[in-house]
């Protein structure tokens, strides 16, 4: 053993004897407490969720994770990570909501209720249990007892629940398949709500392409070497117009690019907009490489096109869930296959493909999601129902 491993043993003891002592407090019936990326950003699907609740039950407190003062859900209260009141609001809400595998110290009590809203809906790069190699003893310990404590998991489609099953060391936790209520704005926005966006943000003469890779793991950004000039002459030809280019990093490393790419007018540093829907929904093409982003873009029929310049690099890594060739996009692997693949494109064939796509894999196409995780919430409070279909 390590003495790193020692630390982190005495450490996880100290927290979780803390957090045992808390336990004494009553639970509060009528609070959230939400873990969204360990309390990086009030967005991804808990965010869709905190409004409606807002807008419905404005009786029930929600406590967020994270150093934020405004939010525009009234009924949100932040809380600092690491901080005791933010252990204090996890120890004593009734539900627990998050994105990510919880703490390793939390203890679920017998009557709260934990539900998991996963960050991706599709993968095509392998995750969790389909990898247990490429995972940390540490990692993989945390995600078993997340996943025994976990209620319910909010599925977006037939592969996320198959995934659930068989890469989550699931236990006993129910299987929503209602869709991602990120995506609920994306299905259901008008061409008009659009427009209205794009005026919100200044682009409404203006053609947008985001670019939106996922990360390295070794924090890298070499294989980004789009042209983006190039691209933007590229997009022009074919589709005429005055376009820019919006970059959109992991957050794990848009801080550490930002000296590294050079923005301009044309070429936009979008690593910092608070709200990816609204940006997918603006955006008239989007690149990219692994990134399930591609896979929420799905439902705008908008043109999706994979870059991806280090595939035998990436697959040795990570691998894949799903092979690149069974993607309904075409693949470039450099700025000469990128700019023909646009050139070539087809939208009739690219939404034959997609259609056929999101049927062979279950995809919910409804727009209801945040409706339905809603109504498990209320039936949790006022019913304590734990009776969902699997």
């Amino acid at each position: 053993m390590t003495f790193k491993d020692f630390a982190y043993i005495v450490i996880y003891l100290i927290k979780r004897l803390m957090y045992g002592i808390l336990l004494i407090l009553p639970i509060d019936k009528y609070s959230i407490y939400i873990n969204n990326f360990d309390g990086k950003g009030f967005d991804d699907s808990a965010k869709y969720v905190c409004l409606a609740i807002s807008e419905k039950y404005p009786n029930i407190k929600i406590y967020w994770l994270g150093n934020y003062k405004k939010c525009e859900c009234k009924n949100v209260k932040f809380v600092k990570r690491g901080s005791l009141n933010s252990v204090v609001r996890q120890a004593t809400s009734k539900i627990w909501i998050s994105n990510v595998r919880m703490p390793a110290f939390s203890v679920k009590r017998k009557n709260q209720i934990y539900i998991q809203m996963w960050h991706g809906i599709f993968g095509i790069k392998k995750i969790e249990n389909e990898i247990p190699d490429a995972l940390t003893h540490r990692y993989i310990w945390k995600a078993k007892y997340d996943s025994r404590i976990t209620d319910y998991y909010i599925s977006a489609n037939a592969d996320n629940t198959k995934s659930f099953k068989k890469y989550f060391w699931r236990n006993n936790g129910k299987i929503l398949e209602v869709g991602d209520p990120r995506d609920d704005i994306i299905i259901n926005a008008t061409d008009k709500e659009v427009s209205a966006l794009k005026q919100k943000y200044g682009y409404e003469n203006i053609k947008l392409c985001l670019y939106a890779p996922t990360f390295r793991k070794d924090g890298g950004i070499r294989a980004y070497n789009i042209n983006y000039n190039e691209l933007i002459k590229s997009l022009n030809h074919k589709y005429g117009g005055k376009w820019k280019i919006i970059i959109r990093l992991h957050p794990n490393i848009a801080d550490k690019a930002k000296s590294q790419i050079q923005y301009d007018d044309n070429i936009i540093n979008g690593s910092d907009f608070k709200c990816m829907e609204e940006l997918l929904l603006i955006s008239d093409v989007v690149i990219t490489d692994y990134s399930s982003i591609c896979f929420d873009f799905l439902y705008t029929g908008k043109p999706i096109f994979i870059y991806a310049s280090d595939i035998d690099e990436y697959s040795k890594d990570r691998d894949f869930h799903i092979q690149l060739t069974d993607l309904p996009f075409s693949i470039a692997t450099n700025n000469d296959e990128l700019d023909k693949s646009i050139s070539k494109f087809d939208i009739c064939d690219f939404h034959n493909k997609c259609n056929e796509f999101m049927d062979r894999f279950g995809f919910i196409k409804t727009g209801d999601a945040t409706e339905k995780v809603c109504d498990l919430i209320e039936n949790v409070i006022e019913n304590n129902d734990l009776q969902v279909k699997d």
